[in-house]
């Protein structure tokens, strides 16, 4: 659990549009390559 407190919760968020969206290659702290959707300045991001 967060900081010890209750329990923890799944969560998931599905993006409109995800599977044609361009996406970016990030490496992270560990050295680890990620791919994350790419939102340009004032595109809206939607979903459920």
């Amino acid at each position: 659990s967060f900081f010890g407190f209750g329990q923890s919760a799944g969560l998931e968020i599905i993006l409109n549009g995800a599977d044609t969206r361009k996406t970016a290659e990030i490496k992270t702290e560990d050295g680890k390559k990620e791919r994350h959707l790419l939102y340009y300045d004032g595109e809206t991001v939607s979903g459920k």
